[in-house]
């Protein structure tokens, strides 16, 4: 593989995704790639840090999809409470998670594949300080990050787009993934080959209630806002 492969791909992989040709189908072959890419990303000398669902079903997707209406179109706090819950008029659903496949990061662990004593006292004590839970967590958010990256880049490289989503509340979801505590999902597919990628499958500007946020005329779909990333990398 050629470095420019792998740096169009990531760039590809850069901006999310967010309709979809849902006429395609991704061959099993690719499916199992990326779910051996993820089998195969690093945690902490091994660690059980997170578990993984998958799903090719459309009726599945879209039912998931349906309980992500969490995305907010407004641009101020004002209608959002203090927990971050913003009133769902205010929201619409994430349609990258709409995809042709989709992949949900939950939690896990598993002490017994654990060396760190930071972790092993949150399992053990009552008297814990948040630090301790802090540093647990950090290290599972890191791993699940790693993981995702790797399974996003590598079905980049593989033609597809991708988008993750967090725009849900966990106690919606838990139906879906055997009580687990969601955290990340991944949708991953072939683009709609008619529409710009930040154009909504469903939502139109009329269904906007805010007109300052509508992207366009009434009866066009609705654009999601994207930003120029603005971040520093230097050698030292």
């Amino acid at each position: 593989m050629k470095k420019n492969e792998i740096i169009l791909a990531s760039a590809s992989s850069n901006a999310a995704q967010r309709n979809w040709d849902h006429s395609a189908t991704i061959p099993q072959k690719d499916v199992d790639c990326l779910v051996q890419t993820i089998i195969n990303a690093p945690t902490k000398q091994n660690e059980t840090h997170y578990k993984v669902y998958y799903t090719t079903d459309k009726d599945l997707i879209y039912k998931i999809y349906h309980k992500t209406k969490h995305f907010t179109v407004v641009k101020d706090t004002t209608h959002t409470s203090r927990d971050g819950r913003t009133s769902k008029e205010y929201n619409v659903r994430n349609s990258q998670v709409n995809a042709n496949l989709l992949f949900a990061f939950c939690d896990d662990w598993n002490q017994d594949n654990s060396r760190s004593m930071i972790h092993a006292i949150v399992e053990e004590r009552d008297d814990i300080r948040s630090n301790a839970l802090e540093e647990r967590e950090k290290q599972r958010h890191f791993s699940i990050g790693i993981a995702a990256g790797e399974l996003i880049l590598a079905a980049n490289l593989l033609g597809y787009k991708t988008g993750l989503c967090s725009a849900f509340w966990t106690h919606e979801m838990e139906g879906f993934f055997h009580g687990s505590n969601l955290q990340l999902l991944v949708g991953v597919g072939v683009p709609h080959p008619d529409k710009d990628r930040t154009e909504h499958e469903e939502v139109y500007n009329k269904d906007i209630i805010l007109p300052s946020v509508r992207s366009g005329p009434d009866d066009e779909k609705w654009k999601f806002p994207t930003f120029t990333k603005d971040m520093k990398i230097e050698q030292l």
